[in-house]
């Protein structure tokens, strides 16, 4: 049964939610085949105890809730298809109670349906207030107002009243700005999509949205304000001035949505700056370095509390490349802690190491790669490229040659690597080989080889020690 699709599910529940669907399981509304509830309360045992293998085969366990019937695998199947579906029942509800006023919109449709006025007023003042305490100015707010003005307008149409109604303009416009919303948001996914892969989405009604948006005053409007400038901002790329609106509107924006969203939007102004880069905008290094600052400044970059690796790594980068060295030691002390802990030691110390060796503090840069054994195997061979270029530039030859030898032979046996990679890396140790060997005789030859390699790491370092 392990393996089941249910004991799957079931993997996920924390002990609070295998408390409620055991409730929910022996709701009588749900479920009145004792067999299904047998199942799942041992299941739950076995909750406790991991699951254990040995213990979930199906004829072990058929015995133990069927303890009179012979084993019937078919039957038992159909028992755990049944505890599937409630399990699923059960899931379902929970996201549609935490769906903000929905579950009122149906109350009140039933009421609508009912006559039951009194009823329905209650509920829909219920339901109002709700909707003012909703935490965010997003989409799905939308969404949930034109719900509620639609059920007012059908309420107004059982009335059989000729007289102006609200609630229908109300409706449309909720309905617009929701459609809006997340037309924007879906264009601009498809933007930044399309700027890492080769395959092409459908635009569709994208030139429409934009012509009437610029027409309207939505600046009230939060998802469509922002997204309609995060569009025009990937559409207009010779034009400063919608990412400049953007990088304003991004002060506020942890007020208007979820923690999930405001990530996304940050990503899409960070991945805008690194496009930008790549085609040879290096200003926009500045701005990237200044984006990360202010998302971790408000806390949008990180996962509850946590901060990406990637995201770590990203920012030490583009600082060191900046040579905003204070900037990297502030952030690395200051944020390394929020790293997950796996990660938290060995990016302390390739952190460190890399901003001394761009202070040219070579000794301390040493010191601090040989603090950790490092598993990730991109510091592994950022380690190895950094200890290159240290015994390069200290003229340390025969720590420069053993290193040479040893790293080849480390990439060509390494199986977990691509042969992308692998080739950025030898051919970046082949070239500083030839840089040692034969650089002063034969540079003009070896400087065409370093411009014409690829995949190749570190190819300005091996052209300026050329020069050098």
């Amino acid at each position: 049964m392990e393996k089941t699709k249910l004991v799957q599910l079931l993997k996920t529940f924390d002990s609070k939610e295998l408390r409620a669907f055991g409730d929910f399981v022996l709701s009588p509304f749900y479920n009145k085949n004792r067999e299904i509830s047998d199942l799942y309360f041992f299941l739950k045992k076995m909750a406790i105890k991991g699951y254990p293998e040995q213990k979930l085969r199906k004829s072990y366990v058929s015995q133990i809730i069927l303890p009179k019937e012979e084993y019937d695998e078919k039957r038992f199947n159909h028992l755990i298809s049944q505890l599937l579906k409630l399990a699923e029942q059960f899931i379902g509800l929970n996201e549609f109670e935490g769906e903000g006023v929905i579950p009122e919109y149906y109350i009140l449709k039933g009421y609508v349906k009912k006559g039951l006025e009194k009823n329905y007023n209650q509920i829909l003042r219920r339901a109002a207030q709700k909707l003012y305490r909703y935490p965010h100015r997003d989409a799905q707010y939308y969404y949930q107002e034109f719900l509620l003005a639609n059920v007012q307008e059908q309420f107004y149409s059982t009335k059989n009243i000729r007289t102006f109604d609200e609630s229908l303009q109300g409706a449309s416009d909720a309905l617009d700005k929701y459609f809006l919303s997340l037309k924007l948001k879906f264009l601009v996914g498809m933007l930044d999509r399309e700027s890492q892969l080769s395959e092409k989405y459908q635009h569709n009604f994208m030139d429409e949205v934009i012509n009437y948006i610029s027409e309207q005053n939505f600046k009230e409007v939060a998802p469509i304000h922002i997204y309609h400038t995060l569009l025009l901002t990937f559409i207009d790329k010779e034009q400063d001035q919608y990412f400049d609106q953007l990088k304003y509107l991004l002060d506020d924006i942890k007020e208007k949505f979820s923690q999930k969203e405001t990530k996304e939007i940050f990503y899409g102004a960070i991945n805008y700056c690194v496009r930008k880069i790549r085609t040879g905008n290096r200003e926009y290094a500045e701005q990237l370095l200044k984006l990360y600052e202010k998302g971790l400044e408000q806390e949008v970059l990180l996962e509850d509390g946590v901060l990406s690796r990637f995201t770590f790594k990203n920012y030490v980068k583009l600082g060191l490349g900046l040579s905003k060295f204070d900037n990297v030691r502030d952030f690395v002390t200051n944020n390394y802690k929020r790293l997950p802990n796996q990660f938290r030691e060995e990016s302390l110390y390739f952190s460190l190491a890399d901003l001394y060796y761009h202070i040219k503090d070579y000794d301390k840069a040493l010191i601090h790669l040989n603090q950790v054994d490092f598993s990730d195997i991109y510091y592994v061979l950022g380690a190895k490229v950094m200890l290159l270029k240290i015994y390069y530039e200290k003229s340390e030859v025969e720590a420069l040659l053993s290193l040479i030898q040893s790293f080849r032979i480390y990439l060509k046996r390494n199986q977990h690597l691509s042969e992308n990679i692998k080739n950025t890396y030898l051919n970046f140790v082949s070239l500083i080989n030839e840089l040692f060997k034969k650089g002063k005789e034969q540079s003009e030859k070896l400087k065409q080889s370093i411009q014409q390699t690829a995949p190749l790491t570190d190819r300005s370092w091996l052209l300026q020690q050329l020069e050098d």
